[in-house]
């Protein structure tokens, strides 16, 4: 009997400390899961406010009814100051047209290049949102196809509402992630309020 507790001992005191570290290190790396994956969602919530941002930026800059006038009327204003510059030379009726619709043109490049330069934070604010969407791709289904429903709906940024929408999913997928799990001895029990 004496040689069955000098064997029984050691071997039991052995697997309760196998369990323990191996309970505990399970523990740690479902921590370390939540931490790097709730890192990852902020990541890309800040990239889609910066897109967002951006397009709002240019909505203010460039689609507002008297933004569109000002340029209307600096469209005329370059078409006949280029027109009166001809007309002071002493040019043709179709000279003093041609320079005219010349100026138009010169001012309408140098619009479009405007437009262009405004338009190039979102490009960079959209290639963050896409290396921020990356690593929350391989994330599960549940987290990944909400993923993708931002992406795409990142893709027509004056639809807000579906934007919206799909950053509800996503934030509620996130949230169902990060949520603690319930022990096994709880999971029959009424979850705390």
């Amino acid at each position: 009997m004496e040689y069955v507790k000098d064997i029984a001992m050691p071997i039991f005191t052995a697997l309760l400390g196998w369990w323990l570290s191996s309970a505990s290190r399970n523990r740690a790396d479902r921590a370390g899961a939540r931490a790097t994956l709730e890192a990852q969602a902020d990541a890309f919530l800040v990239a889609v406010s910066g897109v967002r941002a951006a397009a709002t930026v240019g909505r203010v800059l460039w689609d507002r009814p008297f933004e569109q006038f000002r340029t209307g009327l600096l469209a005329a204003l370059t078409i006949v100051g280029g027109a009166a510059g001809a007309r002071a030379l002493g040019g043709s009726d179709r000279t003093i047209a041609l320079a005219g619709l010349g100026s138009l043109a010169g001012f309408a490049g140098e619009e479009r290049r405007s437009s262009r330069v405004a338009a190039a934070p979102l490009t960079g604010q959209m290639t963050a949102v896409v290396a921020a969407a990356a690593p929350l791709l391989r994330q599960p289904r549940t987290v990944a196809d909400p993923t993708l429903k931002v992406l795409d709906a990142l893709s027509d940024v004056e639809n807000e509402e579906a934007l919206d929408q799909a950053m509800t999913e996503f934030g509620d997928a996130v949230r169902q992630m990060l949520a603690p799990r319930r022990r096994w001895w709880h999971r029959g029990s009424v979850p705390p309020e």
